[in-house]
């Protein structure tokens, strides 16, 4: 079964590809009508002008093109992204489901008993370290 961050990127993909072929078809469009438009305006120049709009011509289907392959490598990368941080949360998410608290709890107070000098610099440090978080955001 598909997850909604999968379902979600071929939706996007779908989309990007439809509009990336939508837009290549309006540009091969554009260029048809600007060529038939040329030619039948200056029929004494038709041959000049023929092989400017044919050049134009080819050169837009070159850039629609690499539009095209540049957004599908864009949502690729997207996609990749997403996937590595669902992957991330869903192995957090295990690790606090089958984290044992009395038994952390139990760690912790070892810890701190054992090592108070490390135990008052590490929390000195967080109080710090959110103090600047904090100072940051009024100012």
């Amino acid at each position: 079964m598909a997850t909604p961050n999968e379902t979600g990127t071929k939706q996007a993909k779908d989309e990007t590809t439809n509009n990336n072929q939508q837009t290549a078809n309006k540009t091969q469009d554009h260029a048809n009508k600007g060529q038939n438009n040329a030619s039948q305006s200056a029929p004494e120049n038709g041959g000049a002008l023929q092989g400017t709009m044919t050049t134009a011509q080819d050169f837009l289907s070159d850039k629609a093109g690499q539009l095209s392959t540049l957004a599908q490598q864009t949502l690729d990368k997207a996609s990749t992204l997403g996937t590595r941080a669902t992957e991330a949360l869903s192995s957090s998410a295990d690790y606090v489901k089958n984290i044992d608290v009395q038994k952390a709890r139990e760690t912790m107070q070892t810890s701190v008993k054992n090592q108070p000098e490390l135990s008052i610099a590490i929390a000195a440090a967080a109080g710090l370290v959110i103090g600047l978080i904090i100072g940051s955001r009024r100012s």
